[in-house]
């Protein structure tokens, strides 16, 4: 069963520079959302937003870009011809437009994307989102950051993929409205995603990752 991991937002008017631990932090002042919308797409590198404090993001690794294009690509491909689109990286999602803006490895929209602020950089209407994990970033995207995803009316899916070993956890919508999750640890099990019609094989999610030739790991 799945547990959430412990993240502690810092003291509002401090920006947080990594994830784990021991916190490099530097005093600024607190950061409205309407502030951190106009330095974030100025900026040369991406932040995310929680509760008045954006939080950098770092590079993924090889690993973690092989997995993530895998995923997006095997989305894409049963997903073209339908009325959902698949969106990389770059493209952030407003989870709270007072509290919570983040930035998913894979995200998927269903009909017209819904926009915040007049500019088309930021969706407010996921249908799913797939978030890859990175040791630097494994208890933020464990804790506060599944659980803000969670909170979003539209979404119906969060995927969330070990990039360590075979490890895939699909946090589904029931019809009640509640969440059931489905783990799967099997590399020849297949990650089923009722709400868009799609049937990915784990190999798939996998393949070009070194360790795939080790059958258990």
């Amino acid at each position: 069963m799945f547990r959430w991991a412990s993240f502690t937002p810092a003291s509002p008017g401090r920006v947080r520079e990594n994830y784990n631990g021991d916190m490099a932090t530097q005093s600024l002042p607190y950061v409205t959302p309407e502030q951190y919308l106009e330095l974030d797409r100025d900026a040369e590198f991406k932040s995310e937003y929680i509760l008045g404090e954006m939080v950098s993001m770092p590079g993924g690794s090889f690993k973690h870009n092989t997995i993530t294009v895998n995923a997006s690509s095997e989305l894409r491909a049963r997903l073209s011809k339908g009325p959902c689109r698949v969106l990389s990286s770059d493209m952030r999602v407003a989870v709270d437009t007072k509290s919570g803006y983040l930035y998913p490895d894979v995200s998927v929209v269903c009909g017209a994307p819904e926009f915040v602020d007049g500019h088309d950089d930021t969706i407010t209407n996921p249908k799913l989102v797939v978030e890859v994990l990175s040791p630097s970033t494994r208890n933020y995207d464990l804790g506060i950051k599944a659980r803000l995803y969670l909170k979003v009316p539209s979404l119906s899916d969060l995927v969330i993929i070990e990039q360590d070993r075979v490890w895939i956890e699909h946090w589904h919508r029931s019809g009640d409205g509640g969440w059931k999750s489905t783990v799967l640890e099997d590399p020849d099990g297949v990650l089923e995603i009722a709400s868009i019609s799609c049937r990915i094989p784990v190999a798939e999610i996998y393949s070009g990752v070194d360790w795939m030739n080790v059958r258990s790991l």
